[in-house]
């Protein structure tokens, strides 16, 4: 998969349906499928993440190839985004955003997907 000219609309529109269909202000991007960026997909991105940022969130990213990463960095994607918003694996990803969340909603969910998620997994009786 490329994030380049042909594709940004496309892209666009998935991530702000997701975003709004879930109601979610971070959405973490598993890169380990991009082979190529170029401009038109780091101002795809950029503008993306500023949306989320002013709802209070982001765009993160794991698993990007190195030469991805690399024109990514030439493209000013790494600069512009953060690059603390980089992660080599989806463990320290998860673990890097799980205390920027709404603690509420993860005591309310029942899917307990995440390493993160061992704390709320108690009945919510035993919680009380």
């Amino acid at each position: 998969m490329s994030i380049y000219f042909g594709s940004v609309n496309h892209i666009q529109n998935r991530i702000e349906q997701i975003a709004a269909q879930e109601g979610v202000e971070r959405i973490l991007i598993i890169c380990l499928g991009i082979n190529f960026i170029d401009m038109s997909g780091v101002d795809l991105l950029v503008s993306l993440d500023g949306k989320l940022k002013a709802k209070g969130g982001g765009l993160y990213f794991f698993g990007m190839k190195p030469g991805v990463m690399e024109n990514a960095a030439k493209l000013g994607l790494v600069d512009d985004i953060g690059e603390d918003r980089f992660f080599a694996n989806k463990s320290s990803a998860i673990s890097s955003i799980f205390p920027e969340l709404n603690q509420s909603t993860c005591e309310n969910c029942d899917k307990h997907v995440f390493r993160e998620c061992e704390k709320f997994s108690q009945p919510l009786i035993a919680r009380a």
